[in-house]
């Protein structure tokens, strides 16, 4: 069970929020699929709406409601307004729960790339993952055994050159 299924099923049953939303995004999203998994557990009927009435009474339903959306497998930029989830609003309690990008980087490539003459770059390196889960875990395990400063200036360098960049 991962993380975000532990979170998940840690909320679900607790008074915290009015609904609990995990939604796997993957590499090439199925926003309609997306969108059912949404209004069915927000108990929405569907019958003879397209998908532009589907999203809107997704995101009319959201608005009314103190929500904790889990995303996952999140590998390139989603408009989620596109697809029926609106801002969440931190007065009424909202969250949207992504990893958090320093920690998920820490853990996966070690404690070594907290040193002060490792971080900065390290930093820049996070920075070209563009906040993406899957980019952050994998740009991480190939800097796990990177040690040295020179490492990780070669690698910005070569971030910097790559035309498709990690999206």
């Amino acid at each position: 069970m991962t993380m975000l299924e532990n979170v998940n099923n840690n909320f679900k049953d607790q008074p915290s929020f009015d609904t609990v939303i995990m939604v796997t995004i993957s590499a090439t999203p199925n926003i309609q699929s997306i969108q059912n998994k949404i209004s069915k557990l927000l108990g929405l009927d569907l019958t003879n709406c397209n998908e532009e009435d589907v999203k809107d009474k997704s995101l009319d339903a959201l608005r009314r409601k103190k929500f904790l959306l889990i995303l996952d497998d999140w590998w390139r930029e989603l408009k989620l307004g596109d697809i029926g989830i609106p801002q969440p609003r931190k007065e009424i309690g909202c969250k949207i729960l992504e990893l958090e990008a320093w920690s998920l980087f820490v853990a996966e490539a070690g404690r070594h790339v907290t040193s002060p003459s490792i971080k900065p770059n390290a930093e820049i390196v996070l920075r070209k993952c563009e906040g993406l889960p899957l980019a952050i875990i994998t740009v991480a395990h190939a800097m796990a055994n990177r040690h040295i400063v020179r490492e990780y200036e070669d690698v910005i360098i070569e971030l910097n050159q790559s035309a498709a960049g990690l999206r």
